[in-house]
């Protein structure tokens, strides 16, 4: 209801009305349209109706302003995921978690360009190539929102560019390290000089385990249950900057169980290591929900591209084959499972895989390939057959 009251005015009855517009959604409190200086009460009802009639309608609540990439990417975001099937929204909702928002979402939207988004779409590539289209993609969205809600007027996104992929050879795209070629590789690092590193590798080739993932690891998400078996927690990832985000999708938190007791012995020595070694730099080790496992001499987490650089050097010096990349220590995980015979929705779950047609396709190709090995035994079967009967005729 309209609140109309008269007052006094240089000695004229004038007339001051009142109506409440809702909550502000910006300060949480209580809105009201105000009209004052009216000089007959029947004005003073028509106005008030007119107000009313557009309170009713919504036409009086203000929208909280949207400054930031950000804020336009969760008001984007309401629609958006009402408009792809779930498992799409889980993939962009990762990607916008772990690289969009961390690259772009405290730009203000008025101040972006589209240098400031070909910068962190051709960091994108390195990182992502076979998603950086989608973020891409949702980029362009929110800023064609930004400009139609008038927040922009020019959209900074239209010339952006996505940087030319170099295409992976088909024989490389199932690439991966089987039983023997892991142990030759573990057989390179020296576990008292190179602890750390054989810990990293042995959660990565034995976990199957996402290098953000591998690199947010704090020693409250290791569980030694027994002498004999670790299980890791992943439940986070981190991403560029150091920035520590939730994993990639709701598959991916998952807990790992790794058996063999040399690991559970490494653990608990790199743990005393890594505790004396901060103590020496006058670093403070942290409570186990906060330390992580593996870390700067400032005590901060290591930079992506190092893990990286710690498996190339290994192999350079080593002269190992097939040369492989961080990503294929994720792969030979998932295809040495399904090489031993483990069920796909187990090795789906393992891998925190969120479309079943990822691990289908890995064991397709493992499967594809041990056919054709099992031909090849069986020809040289044949074959050896063959020359034992010629030597029997002989004899």
């Amino acid at each position: 209801m309209a609140s109309i009251k008269p007052y006094q005015s240089k000695g004229m009855t004038k007339y001051r009305i009142q109506v409440y517009a809702g909550i502000d959604p910006e300060t949480g409190k209580k809105r009201y349209r105000s009209r004052q200086g009216i000089t007959t009460e029947r004005e003073a009802r028509m106005i008030a109706n007119k107000l009313e009639f557009e309170v009713s309608r919504g036409e009086d609540i203000k929208k909280p302003k949207m400054t930031t990439f950000s804020q336009v990417s969760d008001a984007y975001w309401e629609s958006y995921k009402l408009t792809v099937r779930k498992t799409t929204a889980d993939v962009v909702l990762g990607l916008m978690n772990n690289y969009i928002l961390p690259s772009l979402g405290n730009c203000r939207m008025e101040s972006l360009t589209t240098g400031i988004i070909q910068k962190a779409i051709n960091e994108w590539s390195e990182e992502i190539p076979t998603a950086v289209h989608r973020c891409r993609n949702y980029v362009q969205s929110v800023c064609k929102m930004a400009l139609r809600e008038g927040i922009i007027h020019k959209d900074p996104s239209v010339y952006v560019v996505l940087p030319k992929q170099q295409k992976v050879k088909k024989d490389d795209e199932f690439l991966f390290w089987n039983r023997e070629q892991v142990n030759k590789f573990f057989a390179c690092l020296d576990p008292d000089k190179d602890l750390e590193k054989v810990v990293a590798f042995k959660l990565l080739f034995f976990g199957g385990l996402r290098r953000g993932e591998l690199l947010a690891l704090t020693w409250k998400d290791i569980q030694l249950v027994s002498k004999e078996q670790t299980l890791v927690n992943v439940n986070k990832t981190l991403v560029s900057h150091g920035k520590i985000n939730p994993p990639k999708t709701k598959a991916s938190y998952r807990s790992v169980p790794i058996m063999g007791a040399e690991l559970v012995e490494m653990l608990g020595k790199w743990k005393q290591s890594q505790a004396h070694k901060l103590a020496i730099l006058g670093q403070k080790v942290l409570p186990d929900d906060e330390q992580l496992l593996f870390v700067t001499r400032s005590n901060k987490a290591i930079p992506l591209a190092l893990a990286d650089k710690w498996l190339a050097a290994v192999i350079k010096k080593n002269n190992l084959t097939p040369v492989i990349n961080l990503h294929r220590t994720r792969h030979s995980f998932v295809s040495n499972l399904l090489l031993a015979g483990v069920p796909v929705p187990t090795v789906m779950k393992l891998a925190g895989h969120s479309r079943a047609e990822t691990t289908l396709a890995i064991y397709s190709h493992i499967n594809q390939k041990s056919k054709v090995e099992a031909a090849q035994t069986l020809a040289s079967y044949f074959k050896q057959s063959s020359k034992d009967s010629g030597k029997d005729k002989t004899t």
